[in-house]
């Protein structure tokens, strides 16, 4: 499921993001979106964990490791608390499946 118009909040810096997609724990399993950063066995099985692209931790982040960081998102009209599991390489331009964010499917759940 993809979710547009997400508010993302690190520390000063506030964005509104399109390119969420909430996906099954086993999504980096199931494709072959390599990691840069992470363990692709466990990187989505908390579900207030998050996993981004190089490009995009590297606009929150900008040279610091993104591994462990929070990412306050403004979920069920409240900040919550992600923490960064994982950083995917980018994601080749003519890939039918762009994504900035993966969050798992399973807090849907919680």
């Amino acid at each position: 499921m993809k979710w547009n118009n997400m508010f993302i909040q690190y520390g000063d810096k506030y964005f509104v993001e399109d390119n969420v997609l909430f996906v099954d724990a086993s999504f980096l399993n199931m494709f072959t979106f390599p990691l840069k950063a992470g363990n692709p066995e466990i990187a989505l099985r908390d579900p207030y964990s998050i996993v981004l692209t190089e490009e995009t931790a590297h606009k929150y982040f900008g040279d610091e490791e993104p591994l462990g960081r929070i990412l306050n998102i403004d979920y069920n009209r409240r900040l919550t608390d992600f923490r960064v599991t994982g950083v995917l390489r980018n994601i080749p331009h003519n890939s039918h499946l762009q994504l900035d964010f993966l969050i798992p499917f399973h807090i849907f759940n919680e």
